[in-house]
């Protein structure tokens, strides 16, 4: 039973950090892509007439700005694929029926989850 107990907070934690990397990977890459956007934007208009040093450093910025873009969008990639993994890891993971109650459960478990039973086999 503790075992089940560990494998819910660990889920629960997992859960909690795909939601994290998603939301901050998705927030950080939209902010960030527009800002480098309008910061490229800016300084080529500022240098369109001549070259200024305050369109050099808007294009330099904005060139930084697409790195931590880059950085967000591996985030949210990672919490995506994260989701999709345990999503076909439960498909794919092989599962048992326990014979006192008949609970599915999945083989990795020790005991079953619903009464305890020890997994027949170990």
């Amino acid at each position: 039973m503790a075992n089940n107990a560990n494998n819910a907070l660990n889920n629960e934690k997992a859960a909690a950090a795909r939601k994290k990397l998603i939301k901050t990977g998705g927030i950080g890459a939209a902010v960030s892509f527009f800002a480098a956007f309008a910061l490229i934007l800016t300084g080529i208009l500022l240098t369109v007439n001549k070259i200024t040093a305050a369109g050099i450093v808007c294009i330099v910025i904005g060139a930084l700005g697409f790195i931590v873009f880059a950085v967000f969008l591996i985030m949210l990639l990672i919490g995506v694929f994260m989701v999709a993994g345990g999503a076909g890891a439960k498909v794919l993971d092989t599962t048992s029926v326990c014979p006192a109650c008949g609970t599915q459960y999945f083989v990795n478990d020790k005991d079953c989850p619903s009464c305890g039973t020890p997994r027949q086999g170990k």
